[in-house]
């Protein structure tokens, strides 16, 4: 079975962004870190009107998919 948390590492150590359920203590885990990017929108032809609907697009569908994810 695999299970996927969002975390975050600081200080040396991974902060969970929530408790995973059914995991027994001691459930050895795999850390695939995550470069986190900065992209340039307007030299894209993105401008602020249209990343902001994106963004919200973006965001509603994650919350559509969570569930799925999560199963």
């Amino acid at each position: 079975m695999l299970t996927t948390v969002e975390g975050i590492y600081r200080n040396g150590q991974v902060e969970l962004m929530e408790n995973p359920n059914n995991l027994l203590e001691g459930t050895r885990v795999i850390v695939t870190f995550l470069e986190i990017k900065t992209i340039d929108l307007a030299s894209q032809g993105i401008d602020k009107k249209s990343s902001s609907n994106l963004a919200n697009k973006s965001s509603h569908l994650r919350r559509r998919l969570e569930p799925t994810f999560r199963s």
